[in-house]
């Protein structure tokens, strides 16, 4: 298999993935209750 089949692939794979993590970012940052340590918060969790 070539190269850009195996990316190809791989993409198609990871693409619903990407999609939910798409979905879960956009609700967190678009949230009215957002606070600086709420935001804090999803920035040590992103980074663990």
């Amino acid at each position: 298999m070539a190269l850009h089949e195996n990316l190809t692939k791989l993409i198609s794979v990871s693409a619903p993935l990407w999609a939910g993590e798409t979905e879960v970012v956009r609700a967190y940052w678009n949230s009215p209750i957002r606070t600086k340590e709420t935001d804090l918060l999803w920035l040590r969790r992103q980074n663990f």
